[in-house]
């Protein structure tokens, strides 16, 4: 999975002294991980906010079980700095779907169902649809809900064995904080990095979120707190002043 190394690889070739090119090779749409789409609109948008300066770019689609995806990187010295989402305050959604060597009337008509149910919730939905040529057949779907106090995203792979997207749309739908649970433990490593205290408001605490806190507190000294409120979790993180490479 491509974009399991980026969050490693992203926040921590922003805190060297140079320009790091990097260019990838793997699944970009793959099971169990962050679709290349999510990695670029939804945790690269909360990278930006935080100060990082990075350019991806998705030369081929690799989506499972073949990969033979294509990612180029730039990764520009960058002083990290915290970020504050606590509440969301749109109602527009940006739906974007990717797919290749599938039947595309079947793809639009799963996107267009998905469309109206997003429409029936009183959301402003753009949609988008693009046709790839990737190794293997697969297709990919991110629905994204972003403003000036919130990032939120929920992402599928496309399952061929029940010709269906395995999306819980209320996690969007549903969400008025300032993240999505996924978003959550990805932010853990660069909030860990800046000089001041990150805070954000999510759903759920995951085990993957925990397990980040206590990993990045062992090895950046950050500190963090986690505080129940009216439908989820305030999570705080203070990070290190002056960590680089």
């Amino acid at each position: 999975s491509i974009s399991l190394i980026l969050q490693v690889l992203i926040p921590i070739s922003s805190i060297c002294q140079k320009k790091v090119e990097l260019f990838i090779k793997g699944g970009t749409d793959v099971l169990w991980s962050p679709t290349m789409d999510y990695t670029r609109y939804v945790l690269g948008e909360a990278y930006s906010r935080m100060g990082i300066n990075v350019s991806m770019k998705l030369i081929k689609r690799g989506y499972y079980p073949k990969g033979g995806g294509e990612v180029k990187l730039e990764i520009f010295p960058s002083q990290i700095k915290s970020i504050s989402l606590i509440k969301r305050n749109t109602k527009k959604i940006k739906l974007f779907c990717s797919f290749s060597k599938l039947p595309e009337q079947i793809i639009q008509e799963k996107c267009k169902k998905i469309e109206l149910e997003l429409i029936k919730n009183k959301f402003d939905v753009e949609f988008s649809i693009k046709k790839e040529d990737a190794n293997d057949s697969g297709s990919s779907i991110l629905i994204a809900s972003i403003d000036n106090n919130s990032i939120i995203g929920v992402d599928s792979v496309y399952d061929k064995k029940i010709n269906e997207f395995n999306l819980d749309l209320n996690k969007i739908t549903k969400n008025q904080l300032g993240i999505d649970e996924n978003l959550a433990d990805m932010l853990v490593l660069p909030a860990s990095l800046t000089n001041d205290m990150t805070i954000f408001t999510v759903p759920k605490i995951s085990k993957h979120l925990e397990t980040n806190l206590y990993v990045a507190s062992k090895f950046t000294r950050c500190k963090y707190g986690i505080g129940k409120i009216p439908g989820g979790f305030e999570v705080r993180i203070e990070g290190v002043l002056d960590t680089s490479i």
